[in-house]
């Protein structure tokens, strides 16, 4: 079930504007299968973007195309496995008025989804990444 919470968001005013962030609590078990799902996902598509090699040199592709595998699926699915089942709380968009650009929008992830004490979004309409933080006892 997802949650919402109050969260501030800093950009070029020196005052914070106020947001509200959608967030989610994974169990251990809902963690494990949506880190295999998603390491499966961009594993497969890592394969699937070397695979056209294979036509062009069938043979030589044998050897380093069975490399390349391997490091895929042995080393980098289960890293990223880690990674995703890491994440306890992730956070899917805050509903704010940027404080670039003072269009109200959803402000979406920008290259982590993980719900920290202070975190990045990123405005769709103007492009620009805004800090956010969680709103704390200092600021009431």
């Amino acid at each position: 079930m997802q949650k919402k919470t109050e969260v501030y968001l800093y950009g070029k005013n020196p005052t914070p504007e106020k947001g509200i962030v959608t967030y989610k609590h994974w169990s251990k078990k809902e963690r494990f299968f949506r880190g295999f799902k998603l390491s499966s996902k961009i594993s497969l598509l890592l394969i699937l973007v070397v695979l056209p090699f294979a036509i062009m040199e069938p043979f030589l592709f044998m050897i380093w195309g069975s490399i390349v595998f391997f490091v895929i699926i042995g080393l980098l699915g289960p890293l990223m496995h880690l990674l995703f089942f890491s994440e306890e709380v992730t956070f899917f968009s805050v509903k704010a008025k940027c404080p670039y650009c003072n269009n109200p929008s959803e402000l979406g992830p920008y290259l982590n989804r993980k719900f920290l004490k202070e975190f990045t979004v990123l405005c769709s309409s103007c492009g620009e990444v805004v800090r956010a933080t969680q709103k704390t006892d200092k600021f009431n």
